[in-house]
């Protein structure tokens, strides 16, 4: 069984394509449609796709837009690692697209952006998160922060139960303690 790897994307274009995109989507042959491999193979999957199962795209809604062009956005789920290689695909593929991923994978402590690539959560710290303008968007989409609190905290219980010296007193040392006879 994969970890899942949380995603958020926006897709903007004209009308027909982004349609017919979403439409692919509803049979599950969104990075089909992006980047075609044909009868599914897990070595081509990963490296046309960038992840080795399609998509389900329950959770994206397409809406028709000004000058006829639409929008499909919403959150997904890939397995391990976000696919990149399909938008990167699709985009060369079609110049009058416009397309946002940013994705989360919290057990392999990663994030980031089709844009700015892959960040490493911990060696950023939460000070990326609140400080960085895609530190802020990446934890206004996935609440990366609370999750890295939760992290820290439990961290911190696990250490007091393994280690019970950590709440001894740093300036008395017990095993220097001199008597007088």
């Amino acid at each position: 069984m994969p970890n899942w790897c949380g995603n958020y994307t926006e897709i903007e274009g004209p009308t027909d394509l982004v349609q017919d995109l979403f439409e692919a989507g509803k049979d599950e042959r969104f990075l089909e449609h992006m980047a075609p491999i044909g009868e599914w193979d897990y070595n081509d999957a990963l490296s046309s796709w960038g992840t080795k199962w399609d998509i389900d795209i329950g959770r994206m809604d397409f809406k028709k837009l000004d000058n006829d062009r639409a929008i499909l956005k919403g959150y997904f789920e890939s397995a391990w690692s976000p696919p990149e290689q399909a938008f990167l695909t699709f985009l060369y593929n079609n110049k009058d697209v416009n397309v946002k991923l940013l994705y989360h994978e919290p057990s392999m402590d990663f994030a980031g952006s089709l844009e700015h690539g892959t960040i490493t959560i911990t060696e950023s710290g939460i000070d990326f998160f609140n400080t960085d303008p895609l530190g802020i968007e990446l934890d206004e989409t996935f609440g990366i922060v609370d999750d890295l609190e939760e992290y820290i905290e439990e961290e911190m219980i696990e250490a007091i139960h393994t280690d019970p010296s950590i709440l001894t007193n740093p300036e008395k040392d017990d095993s220097k303690t001199e008597t007088t006879g």
